[in-house]
Order: structure tokens, then C-alpha cells, then sequence
């Protein structure tokens, strides 16, 4: 339908694992040091076929799950040209940068796929376990930005549908800052937060802001691994609600008579409800 242009993507199903336990799929595992073998084998072979016949099209594919297709093959030559990965890490923790030696195997892991494959990220900025855990990770989000930047990946995807129908999580400023860090990965994130909480909480930004700064605190110092289908917010104990909640009583309290601006405020706090 497209002429031959544009991208085709060649990815296995949204699973781990080996692709096939016979013995010459096992044999390719281990002739690219990769669970992925399999599929590795045959872009070789048929990425140049491909770009002879269709020379205007990119083929992609996952590289996806540390026991899949994440780990990068061994190879003597990168792949054709016209071919590309989009690295998922999944299995890391989605509350440290991808620098952070909790995901060590996955920053090895993508810095290893640029030097032999067109590398795009798509990204976890914010965890699956429920629509509305309190989360506060834009710094761990712009500097995994930057991170990927300089090794080289040539796109950032953003998976970043949870708690949208609400404005929860921040979620619009995290889609916003997002979308800011690929375009300078080397913008100063604080500065970028503090101009949006001014112009859409007015005179409650400084309290918006001292909540998502005390959860960025939170999720620094944690030892927990926080995968993308955990609850994270353990340490929200009935103390800290309790804490949290005046202090958003104060700030909403600050908007008046302006019901539009108190809706704004309190969809920060919808966590703590």
C-alpha cells in the first residue's frame, strides 16, 4: 500500500524466551551468543535481499526481554543499513536511570546495539501497577534522555498512557517534558518543571513542585526494584498522606474562586486520594 516505503516491523510476540527449541534454533542461539538467534540469522541473510527489492523501506524489530531478543548478537559485521531495532528494556528498574547498576545489563545492552544496528528506545516512564500510584521520576526520565542521546540511539519512544484520563502523576508535565528532552536532551529539567507549574498552577506552583521534588527524593533513595507492573509508592505511609493532604488543602485553597485552576491542582494529588 505504501510503495515499498516507510517501516516494517519483523518483531516477535509480546513474550520472552526462546523463539524454538529445536536443534538447529538452539545452534543459531549459540552462534550469536543471543536467545534471539533465530531471528538475528535471518535479517542477516535477508536484509540485503530486502533493501535490493525495496530499497526505500526499513525493516525493525524489538529487541525485547533480557531472555529474548535483548541481548545483542555476536557478530563480525553490523547489520545492513536498512535495518533497525527499537530497545525495550522491560525487565529494568523503571524508577533509576538506565546508568543505574540495577539496570547495568541493560545500559551494556544498548549501548552494544548502536555499534551494530540503527538503535531506537521505547521507553517506561511510569509503572503499570495501577492507574494512580504516586510516581515522580522526571529526572530519572531526562537524563535517561540524554543517556541514550550519547550512545547514539536515534529515537525515543515513550510508552506514557497511565493515569491520562485524569491528569494524574503529572502525567501532562511528564508528556511534555518528555517531549522537550528529545528535543535538547541537554535541557535543565528543573527549570523546565518549574515554567510549566508556574503557568498552570499559578499561585500553587511552589506546592506542586515541593510534592513531585519530595517523590523524585523518594525514588532516588529507594532499594527497592521497581519493575513497570509494581505498585512503587510503599513508602506513602497513612503519616505521609496525612501530611500531603494539608499540605494540598493549602494550595488548592489558593486558587479562590477559580474552579478550573483548583481542578488543575488537585489532579496532582488524585495518588493521595
Amino acid at each position: 500500500k505504501q510503495g515499498g516505503k516507510g517501516w516494517l516491523d519483523l518483531s516477535q510476540q509480546d513474550t520472552g524466551g526462546h523463539f524454538c527449541n529445536c536443534e538447529g534454533c538452539l545452534a543459531l542461539e549459540k552462534k550469536y551468543a543471543s536467545p534471539g538467534g533465530p531471528l538475528f540469522d535471518f535479517l542477516v541473510e535477508y536484509g540485503p535481499k530486502i533493501k535490493a527489492a525495496l530499497p526505500e523501506l526499513t525493516v525493525h524489530f524489538l529487541s525485547y526481554h533480557r531472555d529474548a531478543t535483548q541481548p545483542p548478537p555476536k557478530m563480525a559485521q553490523p547489520f545492513c543499513d536498512n535495518i533497525a531495532t527499537v530497545f525495550a528494556p522491560i525487565d529494568d528498574d523503571i524508577s533509576k536511570p538506565i546508568s543505574h547498576p540495577h539496570n547495568a545489563i541493560s545500559w551494556q545492552h544498548v549501548k552494544d546495539w548502536t555499534k551494530i544496528c540503527r538503535t531506537q528506545v521505547w521507553s517506561y516512564p511510569i509503572t503499570y501497577a495501577l492507574d494512580f500510584p504516586a510516581w515522580g521520576t522526571l529526572k530519572r526520565n531526562a537524563e535517561d534522555a540524554r543517556l541514550y542521546y550519547e550512545a547514539g540511539v536515534e529515537g525515543l519512544t515513550p510508552e506514557h498512557d497511565v493515569g491520562h484520563r485524569f491528569g494524574a502523576n503529572f502525567y501532562d508535565l511528564q508528556g511534555w517534558l518528555l517531549a522537550q528532552c528529545q528535543r535538547d536532551p541537554y535541557r535543565d529539567w528543573r527549570g523546565l518543571r518549574g515554567g510549566v507549574c508556574e503557568g498552570v498552577y499559578g499561585p500553587a506552583a511552589k506546592d506542586v513542585i515541593e510534592f513531585e521534588e519530595w517523590l523524585e527524593g523518594q525514588y532516588e533513595a529507594t532499594k527497592t526494584y521497581v519493575t513497570f507492573i509494581m505498585r512503587p509508592d510503599t513508602f506513602l505511609g497513612p503519616a505521609e498522606i496525612v501530611r500531603w493532604q494539608r499540605h494540598y488543602d493549602k494550595a488548592v485553597a489558593k486558587a479562590g474562586n477559580d474552579r478550573e485552576l483548583a481542578l488543575r491542582i488537585n489532579q496532582t494529588r488524585v495518588c493521595l486520594d
